[in-house]
């Protein structure tokens, strides 16, 4: 009788107009029962890269690792599993943490010193510079593990006479 009066005073229980309710569809596992780490896989699949150090979390994008809150995963950990409260997810998001944990010395501002080359993360690229002062541009990579990442582009042909008359 209830969703009859809501849909004469059209009224939505779910968004769509009808004056129907249903439950978000969870997602689940393959199996009925997965193990923690079958769950933390699915969650990692979902979320893209991701490291850890200690507590904090980090996502890979655009080029550099960024600090993220890991609760935002928490809604998506829920869906996982057909939790009827926080405690499921949050295990599968402490799963994730342990599975992804690295040493904060990977980890780099926007420059990274590598056996005979320097490495500077830019906008648009990564720039190798090797000691003769020789540049060459590649490609971002989440192997790299820069944390910063310097606002220019590379441009490889331009000029700065301005920098060039300071410094002599």
């Amino acid at each position: 009788m209830a969703v009859n009066r809501s849909k004469k005073l059209g009224l939505s229980l779910n968004g769509n107009g009808n004056g129907e309710y249903k439950k978000p569809k969870l997602l689940r596992l393959n199996t009925k029962k997965g193990t923690l780490e079958q769950y933390a896989d699915q969650l990692l699949k979902e979320i893209g890269l991701v490291v850890c150090v200690g507590m904090t979390w980090y996502h890979y994008e655009t080029g550099m690792w960024k600090e993220i809150d890991s609760n935002e995963y928490l809604p998506l950990a829920w869906k996982l599993q057909n939790a009827r409260s926080d405690r499921g997810a949050k295990s599968i998001l402490e799963a994730v943490r342990i599975q992804k944990q690295v040493s904060v010395s990977k980890l780099r501002g926007a420059i990274r010193n590598e056996e005979g080359y320097w490495l500077i993360n830019c906008a648009n690229c990564v720039i190798r510079v090797t000691q003769d002062g020789e540049a060459m541009r590649v490609g971002h990579s989440p192997d790299y593990m820069f944390t910063l990442q310097i606002a220019s582009r590379f441009d490889p042909v331009s000029v700065c006479p301005n920098f060039m008359r300071t410094l002599r």
